[in-house]
């Protein structure tokens, strides 16, 4: 081997390092989820994070500002939530400690494993392509398995349950979830697509068009399908030029085109439609509200209204309101708000390969908050994901604003805090 190629393969084996094929592992088994009871799911994905707090646990970067302070605020507030569960009816559900504060803190230490090596811009771009690859790589899988069906083929094991003949929704049990988690890697590919920083290159890049619509539409998710817009009303809010070519050239032939499509398909408007679903939504949002006026600033605790009715509120911010009252709700809308402000604030400054990564950002977290008004979604990993490139890009930019540099060094040492071995 010349020394060419020497170079060539220490730096490949730099960049798959075992920290990143750990992350790599995570978001490719993300998408992965095997019920274990009801409302219950465990995901094969969180056994890669622990391996990654283990390699890493002397060695941890903590970066500064990555992270707001209504995301550190959310550990005291469910706590209280437990407290109040525990006043009110007297035990605190393994549903409530397990699925929600526990999965919070499961959560924080994911995207802190995040933070830990998406220390510049070319780390960050690297976790957002591998990110988008995973999510095209299963949508690929799920779509092939509904057109296989659809021509007579045979119903595949495990894939789009619970309605393999009905609906897509991947290995992930919910085609809600797999909507949305397909919706922000559409966005995500499509505001990074023909610039330097774009996350499916070459030939991939027509592939996700193609796969990754035709995909969301066949979950027949209305949620996801609000997720998208929102991205994109954020995006003619935010960048009208570019919002209106993609309304102008990618928004409207697809929606011309999508009841082409559906034609195709036995009983689809029902699929639309399912109007009993939308009264139970209803009537479930109904419950939440009435259960907030019966506790207003604190909510009824963490947990009840599944232990009550035997349901989800399938409403995030309504979910916040009637387990952790007025506080929560609080919490929740300051978090959503400042993560925005924040990467809204430092698209102009960024640099120019970091500027169409934030702007992705800002429409994915859109498209997430769309998402939540249709299912719980905070604790959705990729949502996660996202607060914690967020928070990365956004220190980033700040960086680059400052020093005139193009953020694609490491951030600087002042920033980490490195806790020594023992």
């Amino acid at each position: 081997m010349d020394e060419a190629g020497a170079r060539s393969t220490q730096a490949t084996r730099r960049v798959w390092s075992p920290d990143l094929i750990l992350l790599g592992a995570y978001l490719f088994t993300m998408p992965i989820q095997i019920e274990v009871g009801d409302y219950r799911q465990i995901a094969p994905a969180d056994l890669f994070i622990a391996l990654y707090v283990v390699l890493r646990s002397c060695r941890l970067r903590h970066l500064g500002g990555a992270w707001t302070v209504w995301h550190m605020a959310l550990v005291p507030l469910l706590g209280l939530g437990c407290l109040v569960a525990v006043v009110r009816t007297g035990e605190l559900t393994s549903y409530a400690l397990l699925q929600k504060y526990v999965g919070l803190i499961a959560l924080l230490v994911t995207g802190a494993c995040f933070i830990d090596y998406m220390r510049d811009t070319e780390r960050l771009h690297r976790i957002l392509r591998l990110f988008v690859s995973a999510v095209l790589l299963h949508a690929t899988l799920a779509l092939g398995a509904r057109l296989l069906n659809m021509v007579g083929g045979p119903v595949l094991p495990l894939m789009n349950d619970p309605w393999p003949a009905d609906r897509i929704s991947g290995l992930v049990l919910d085609a809600n979830a797999f909507g949305g988690l397909v919706a922000l890697a559409l966005v995500l590919h499509h505001l990074t697509a023909r610039t330097p920083s774009a996350l499916l290159p070459g030939r991939w890049a027509a592939v996700g068009y193609v796969v990754l619509p035709a995909t969301l539409l066949l979950t027949f998710s209305r949620s996801s399908w609000i997720g998208l817009t929102f991205g994109l009303l954020t995006l003619l809010v935010v960048r009208p030029g570019l919002g209106g070519r993609t309304l102008a050239l990618g928004v409207l032939p697809v929606a011309a085109l999508a009841p082409l499509v559906l034609l195709q398909i036995p009983d689809a408007g029902a699929l639309v439609t399912r109007p009993s679903e939308i009264s139970s939504r209803l009537v479930i949002g109904a419950e939440a509200l009435h259960d907030y006026v019966q506790s207003p600033v604190f909510g009824i605790g963490l947990g009840v209204y599944v232990s009550d009715y035997g349901i989800v509120v399938h409403n995030t911010a309504l979910w916040f309101l009637s387990d952790l009252g007025m506080i929560g709700l609080a919490v929740f809308l300051a978090l959503i708000v400042s993560v925005a402000l924040r990467l809204y604030s430092a698209v102009p400054v960024a640099s120019v390969e970091l500027r169409p990564i934030l702007l992705a950002l800002l429409c994915g977290h859109a498209v997430m908050v769309g998402v939540s008004l249709g299912i719980e979604a905070f604790y959705q990993r990729h949502w996660w994901v996202v607060f914690a490139a967020a928070g990365v890009a956004t220190v980033l930019a700040r960086r680059s604003r400052t020093t005139g540099s193009a953020a694609t060094a490491p951030i600087a040492a002042p920033a980490t805090v490195e806790v020594p071995a023992r």
